[in-house]
């Protein structure tokens, strides 16, 4: 360690030998007095033994891209990589150049704040678990030693955003009677959205299903894969949890082999012309002429909001809650409960009222 004053100002250098036997020199200065830099130099070596790097401080933004173009681009899906390039953008606009080992949890909330004004709560914490993966292998790699994104307050503006859109039994029943009437063997999508609303099953894991997925003997379908009609391949499902065995009933599997008479190819539900499946915006579109024939005004309807009719339809039938998140895919039950809170709260009035009547018959 060697401290030296340079004109009006003192400055700090450190050196080592790496395991190889070769030396490594690193200096600062700028300190106003020999005691700051002095203190630098203490600190520098204290890190250096206890295994921080402290020759390698990167952008935070650039490693930020490394990191999740090294470790997560090659193994996700199509979908989550427009996320990460979302939060590539923002966290270069935000931090630009500024080094990881200058972030300190001040600055980080400072940063959740601001993003918070214009994103939902559900964005932002999205956000905030993507750059905290990547901060945790900064501390794997030796760079810094805190994680500067523990305890941040997430609170995003929620106002604009867009609430599920529910249907009734009754509601679901019409849609689903329309669908049928509507059917043709000609139009993937129709079926497609029939399909949806008997399984639950997200779109690109319908769109993606091939006749070996289905089972006629066992009355099931093998969800193994997810595609997406924007790059139109096919790829893994959305998790683990997403890889499954869906009980399908007859009525589905008599509805299939509607379609089969001129589609013996690998994918179930595909065009003509392209002998793909259809894209999203078709399906959406053919799904929003059902909805007009079956009289339900719902302008926020999309083929997402399929999976929502499937779980009016069970939960009017009283399945169980558990077996419903595991026939959606989710990673676990209360994921499900969180979703589906408004069919919570309906459950809840109508108990509340059960007891309510239970606890006056006492007085009978």
């Amino acid at each position: 360690m060697t401290v030296r004053k340079r004109g009006k100002s003192w400055s700090a250098r450190i050196n080592w030998r790496d395991a190889n036997g070769k030396l490594h020199q690193m200096e600062k200065g700028g300190f106003k007095t020999k005691v700051e830099a002095e203190q630098y130099s203490i600190k520098q070596q204290y890190l250096h033994t206890s295994g921080v790097d402290i020759e390698n401080d990167p952008a935070f933004a650039d490693y930020f891209h490394e990191w999740w173009t090294t470790f997560k681009k090659p193994h996700i899906r199509h979908e989550t990589q427009k996320r990460y390039i979302t939060n590539d953008k923002i966290i270069h606009e935000y931090f630009k150049d500024t080094k990881i080992k200058q972030i300190k949890r001040i600055h980080w909330q400072q940063f959740i704040n601001d993003v918070c004004k214009t994103h939902s709560t559900t964005t932002v914490r999205l956000l905030n678990r993507q750059f905290r993966a990547c901060v945790k292998n900064a501390i794997a790699d030796g760079i810094i030693t805190l994680d500067f994104t523990q305890g941040v307050n997430i609170n995003g503006n929620d106002t604009n955003t867009r609430k599920p859109v529910f249907l009734s039994y009754a509601e679901a029943q019409k849609l689903l009677k329309t669908a049928l009437d509507d059917r043709d063997p000609a139009v993937p999508s129709t079926y497609i959205i029939i399909t949806i609303i008997l399984t639950g099953a997200r779109v690109g894991e319908i769109s993606g299903l091939k006749w070996h997925n289905l089972d006629t003997k066992k009355h099931t379908i093998a969800i193994h894969h997810s595609y997406n009609s924007d790059i139109k391949e096919l790829g893994p499902t959305k998790n683990t949890s997403s890889y499954r065995t869906v009980r399908i009933n007859s009525k589905l599997i008599e509805l299939l082999q509607e379609i089969k008479k001129d589609n013996q190819d690998d994918y179930i539900f595909k065009e003509k012309d392209t002998g793909l499946p259809p894209a999203n915006r078709t399906i959406n579109s053919k799904l929003q002429v059902i909805m007009k024939h079956a009289d339900l005004i719902k302008p926020d309807f999309t083929i997402h909001s399929l999976r929502h009719v499937h779980v009016a339809i069970l939960h009017h039938k009283n399945v169980d809650w558990m077996a419903i998140s595991k026939r959606l895919g989710h990673k676990n039950l209360s994921m499900t409960l969180n979703v589906y809170a408004y069919y919570i709260d309906e459950d809840k009035r109508k108990s509340d009222k059960e007891i309510e009547k239970k606890l006056d018959d006492l007085f009978i």
